[in-house]
């Protein structure tokens, strides 16, 4: 039988003394944050803090140019978004070049979106221009300055992310090799 996982959310009544700990931190990273997204991050519950969470993922295609990528997020499985995509419009499947989670998603990919800004072909479309190393950059910098985490929420949201790095496949085999869970974690 499992045991609960106790979860101990900062103490209310040095709620601003413990607010004021974790903005000063998110100020001193350089966290891409508003001080009221900080303090509804800081307060909310696990279900309520998760509750935007999945991946964003760079796709290419084999009939787009090597330099050519498909930026974009899910909150459901990446597989299941990359057969939403292969319509009638594009000749071939796209690939699963790159994913990774978060704990809000649209706020990593909107980030991750502005930082490459100027690599984007249509501003209607999430596609790119560029090379795949620096759309990585772009996630490193988003993980450290866009994605911040209140002492209280970091080991949920590393067994969340390992979770669903475990639970993710494409056509049938894992997305994520067992030391690339490791080093990512």
């Amino acid at each position: 039988m499992q045991t609960a996982t106790v979860i101990n959310f900062p103490d209310r009544s040095c709620e601003d003394e413990s607010f004021a700990a974790f903005w000063d931190e998110c100020q001193a990273s350089g966290q891409h944050i508003s001080r009221q997204r900080a303090r509804r991050l800081f307060h909310a519950a696990p279900e309520e803090y998760f509750e935007r969470a999945g991946w964003v993922y760079v796709l290419g295609n084999q009939y787009l140019a090597d330099d050519v990528f498909k930026i974009g997020r899910t909150t459901g499985r990446i597989e299941h978004r990359m057969r939403q995509l292969f319509t009638t419009g594009v000749p071939g499947e796209f690939d699963c070049l790159h994913a990774d989670w978060f704990s809000d998603c649209h706020h990593a990919e909107a980030y991750i979106h502005e930082r490459l800004a100027q690599y984007r072909i249509e501003e209607a479309r999430e596609f790119f221009c560029i090379d795949l190393g620096a759309i990585q950059t772009a996630f490193m910098h988003c993980h450290a300055f866009a994605d911040p985490r209140p002492d209280h929420m970091i080991e949920i949201a590393s067994r969340r992310r390992l979770a669903a790095m475990r639970r993710e496949t494409i056509r049938g085999k894992p997305l994520f090799s067992p030391s690339e869970m490791e080093a990512r974690i």
